[in-house]
């Protein structure tokens, strides 16, 4: 599906269809995008605009689906001091859809850097080898973990080279110290067994992803790109 950009201002893989609309606009949705699947549909708050989910994405057709919109819906506000703000009804649902996602995953296929029974808080973080933004991240790993934070990492592989170092780094006794021996370039030893790599790139392809290191917090708050510790710490202090 072409992207058409629209700034609209105004003053579970489960179908979740409330109505006969809804179904009609699921089925219309299926014939003309046929390689697209659809978690859910439902009015907006723009009258005559459905939202539509797939995965952690948000568009909007209209009732006739014969108009889609693929961008933000931002609601003008006033707060009780009279101060004007936005409030982003696609962001927020979009945080939603990818908190679903992020829960279901089954941590038995991720490298988990940190885990114990007081996690104050979780990390979901897409992450490459390869990656000097990553590794930057990856190298502040030890704070993360004073701090009682989880991080679950997702491997994004960009070739087959890479592919065959993360399996050997999945396969080995000790994971982590392995995924990390990479993350420093260093050489571990080959290894092949029964591995979920695979099914991270199906993984990175529900949540989307820009940037790397992708970061995700629990909420399905998206922080785009390598952000220092400290400022990570301080949005997780913040949402407490």
């Amino acid at each position: 599906m072409k992207r058409i950009s629209v700034f609209i201002i105004f003053f579970c893989s489960q179908l979740c269809f409330s109505g006969e609309i809804e179904n009609r606009i699921i089925k219309e949705l299926q014939l003309k995008l046929p390689n697209y699947s659809f978690d859910s549909v439902k009015k907006s708050s723009i009258p005559n605009l459905y939202q539509v989910t797939t995965g952690a994405s948000i568009f909007y057709v209209t009732k006739d689906v014969k108009f889609i919109f693929d961008g933000n819906i931002l609601e003008s506000k006033f707060d009780k001091n009279k101060n004007h703000f936005f409030v982003n009804h696609t962001e927020i649902a979009a945080n939603k859809a990818r908190s679903a996602l992020l829960n279901k995953i089954d941590e038995s296929k991720l490298f988990i850097y940190g885990a114990n029974n007081n996690n104050k808080h979780v990390i979901t973080v897409i992450t490459d080898i390869d990656c000097p933004w990553c590794v930057k991240f990856h190298n502040e790993i030890k704070y993360y973990v004073s701090e009682k934070i989880k991080i679950r990492y997702v491997v994004h592989v960009r070739n087959d080279k890479a592919m065959k170092k993360v399996i050997s780094a999945w396969c080995s006794s000790d994971r982590n110290k392995s995924f990390s021996s990479l993350k420093q370039g260093k050489k571990i030893k080959t290894l092949e067994c029964e591995n979920p790599i695979n099914e991270h790139k199906d993984m990175i392809n529900l949540i989307g992803v820009g940037p790397t290191p992708a970061i995700f917090l629990q909420n399905g708050e998206a922080i785009s790109g390598y952000k220092p510790y400290d400022e990570i710490l301080a949005i997780l202090r913040e949402k407490n």
